[in-house]
């Protein structure tokens, strides 16, 4: 063994092994060296790049035995220039094996795969369980120097974000060390500044025999190459990035991703790195079940295809057969082999409306991803859309569909710069191609999820994307999946024991309040919370207190927030575990406009509706928009404005009426006799209702509501003696078509 000194040497050493130090002297010097100092005549040699190779080389050709060389990344060293005196390669991966046959460096009847081996006997499952309120932890096992900035960007983007989102309930433990440390470190001060807390503990450099219990411990591990092999071996989950590419979190399908690339070491070295790291992150981080099967996964995949006793093995035989065959003399020639094909247009349709000169360009990205690129003025548009025809009449390439059918569309958005805002439209037509209804979303980053149920006459669909403001993003292939009838009963709530995994809460014990502004829905919210079995979500027990107002609102799911599905989950699964016995009520009525989300994150969660005469409500909106005192800064302060806004959530409440059937309480009803309505609400969702009476006289007048000027004492019908004659007409007017 040839190398500089240092453990490595030492290792060798104490398994009995000959070591040679490398020295500064010339190639030839240091070869002559070599061959004086063996005890015995080599029988062939094996060298890495760099000085190794050159030394290698030389004493392989001065004894003339055969000669082995390993490349552990895209770095050739050179090869075509002596792969004449070369006898075969050794790739750790097919990407490097690909990538030699394309630069003609050798031909391919001389390079054999053989990935880096694990020792599954050291590395091995020694966790324990773990509390399902203990917070996340999370390994991040790789060297810190230059080379690594891939994955030092990817990080601080990702704690960046978690800031962003008040995340804090993962630590952080970082193993290995570099240059880029100190950055990291900078990165990890501004997190736990945000927190207040201490997150990310630095480690420095692990041994071989402190490194297993580290990858035990850890929940998940973010890791490149063998460090990430290490890990999967130990039965953690595993996220694989490496200095030139993302893998992602090891599955069944990312796994031959990783084993072509050797687990990050080749590929391409993409911006979206940073996003794509978080989502990954926040799609398995709060999942334990998740988590152990994904370790479960990665021990069998580590066993079946990277354990060491069977790399060495093959190395062994490789020697054998090497060796007994002798120096190489002679040119088999070489092949070349094609670049991949490209990936089909995104969801293979063909797209329309925007070109040169327009403000927006578009890209086909592999594997079906479309790349969007807006140059957009603040008050421009563009659709992008399937067929050439207007939106008026169906188009060529729309798709055929039957009515009343229930369909989920699901999009990811991954490197979002810029301010770039891109809708979704989903436009449905009759037989005659006459527009009958459309749905249209704003796409957020992350997992975008759209629940439609397809008009009584519909024939066909045309999808179209609307792009405002300059930014670009990158967009999944849309997939859209057949589902059962999104009609949903409010369900009887049942109790949680503490065991229940965090991946199974379905949000049965929760029940969210929807309704326009001034609708009645904080009067609906404090009787259910005067209920001794019922608690109210809020900013400061959901932990996200943002201490901007005084607030009953969480508007968690508001897209315009930055809390992803999975962080949601968590922060209710924890409050349900505070509460175990209780029933969790949640009120934010611009929740009413994200119901479609809330019921994919919380599938047996209740819904209820609140529902007033509109021309009150307009009323209401408006002597809170008029009242310079109000706690609601921006509320509308006239009649039109006032019906502009009630108009958008009315829209809203009759899909939710048709695709969730929630639970209806009117305003008018609890004006006349309160009792009643509860009783019947609080009977559907499986509540006692022995003490009805006493809940509203708690919840009477105000009562309870921290707010100045939140309850203010309507009065049905208070429209008709209180707007002017104009302002009547207008409301009349304007109201008809929701009557």
């Amino acid at each position: 063994m040839m190398a500089p000194s240092g453990p490595f040497a030492d290792l060798v050493l104490s398994e009995g092994g000959r070591f040679i130090s490398f020295s500064d002297a010339p190639i030839h010097e240091e070869a002559e060296r070599v061959i004086a100092e063996a005890r015995e005549p080599f029988d062939l040699v094996h060298a890495h790049p760099f000085r190794a190779r050159q030394v290698g080389l030389d004493v392989a050709r001065r004894i003339g035995v055969p000669f082995l060389l390993t490349l552990h990344s895209l770095y050739s060293d050179g090869l075509r220039k002596y792969a004449d005196r070369v006898d075969g390669v050794i790739t750790v991966s097919n990407a490097i094996r690909d990538r030699l046959l394309r630069e003609k460096a050798i031909g391919p009847e001389r390079i054999v795969t053989i990935p880096n081996g694990v020792d599954t006997a050291r590395f091995t499952p020694q966790g324990k369980r773990k509390p399902a309120m203990e917070k996340r932890k999370v390994l991040v096992a790789s060297r810190l120097d230059r080379d690594k900035t891939f994955i030092v960007d990817a990080l601080c983007n990702t704690w960046a974000q978690l800031a962003k989102c008040r995340a804090f309930d993962i630590e952080w433990t970082i193993a290995g060390d570099g240059t880029e440390r100190t950055r990291l470190e900078q990165a990890a001060d501004e997190m736990e500044g945000s927190a207040g807390m201490p997150l990310v503990r630095f480690l420095g450099w692990l041994t071989e025999d402190e490194l297993p219990a580290a990858y035990a411990e850890a929940d998940l591990c973010i890791a490149p190459g063998r460090c990430a092999l290490e890990a999967m071996a130990s039965g953690t989950a595993t996220i694989a990035l490496g200095s030139k590419g993302y893998v992602g979190l090891i599955d069944t399908q990312t796994f031959f991703a990783g084993t072509y690339s050797n687990f990050g070491g080749t590929g391409q070295n993409l911006k979206e790195a940073g996003q794509a790291l978080f989502l990954d992150l926040d799609r398995v981080i709060y999942n334990r079940s998740e988590l152990k099967r994904l370790g479960d996964l990665s021990r069998h995949l580590v066993a079946a295809f990277f354990d060491q006793s069977d790399a060495d093995e093959r190395m062994l035989k490789l020697y054998s057969l090497v060796q007994s065959a002798g120096p190489r003399t002679t040119d088999h020639g070489e092949i070349w082999v094609n670049e991949p094909g490209i990936a089909p247009p995104w969801n293979n349709s063909i797209w329309n409306g925007a070109g040169p000169g327009v403000g927006i360009k578009w890209e086909h990205l592999a594997d079906g991803f479309l790349k969007l690129q807006s140059t957009l003025e603040q008050l421009d548009k563009v659709y992008v859309k399937m067929g050439k025809e207007p939106f008026g009449r169906a188009a060529s390439g729309a798709k055929k569909i039957s009515p009343d059918m229930h369909f989920a569309l699901s999009c990811y958005i991954t490197g979002v710069e810029g301010d770039i805002v891109i809708q979704l439209w989903w436009i449905e037509y009759d037989t005659d191609g006459k527009r009958l209804q459309h749905i249209s979303r704003k796409l957020h980053a992350g997992k975008n999820r759209i629940h439609v149920t397809t008009h009584a006459q519909a024939s066909r669909v045309r999808i179209a994307l609307r792009i405002s403001k300059a930014g670009s993003a990158v967009l999944s292939p849309l997939t859209i999946e057949r589902k059962a009838s999104r009609v949903i009963k409010p369900p009887g709530l049942r109790r949680r024991s503490a065991s229940d995994q965090e991946a199974a809460y379905r949000g049965e014990n929760l029940v969210f309040i929807f309704g326009p502004p001034r609708s009645g829905t904080t009067w609906v919210l404090r009787l259910l919370s005067e209920h001794p079995r019922v608690i109210a979500a809020t900013e400061t027990n959901l932990g996200i207190d943002t201490k901007e107002r005084a607030t009953l609102e969480t508007n968690i799911f508001n897209e315009d927030r930055p809390f992803t599905d999975a962080q949601i989950r968590r922060r209710f699964h924890c409050l349900s575990l505070q509460n175990s016995e209780r029933v969790i009520v949640e009120k934010t009525p611009i929740h009413l406009l994200f119901a479609d989300r809330i019921r994919e994150v919380f599938p047996e969660a209740a819904f209820v509706l609140v529902d007033r005469d509109p021309r009150d409500i307009v009323h209401s909106l408006v002597c809170v928009g008029r009242d310079p005192n109000s706690w609601w800064k921006g509320a509308p302060d006239n009649v039109r404005d006032a019906i502009k806004l009630w108009r958008l959530y009315a829209k809203e409440a009759q899909r939710v009426r048709q695709q969730h059937s929630p639970f209806t309480v009117t305003y008018e009803e609890l004006s006349r006799n309160p009792s009643e309505p509860l009783y019947k609400l609080l009977d559907a969702l499986g509540l006692e209702t022995e003490a009805v009476d006493q809940i509203v006289h708690a919840a009477a007048d105000g009562k309870g509501i921290p707010i100045p000027g939140v309850f203010r004492r309507g009065r049905v019908g208070a429209w008709q003696s209180e707007l002017s004659p104009e302002e009547i007409v207008q409301v009349e007017g304007l109201c008809n078509d929701f009557k």
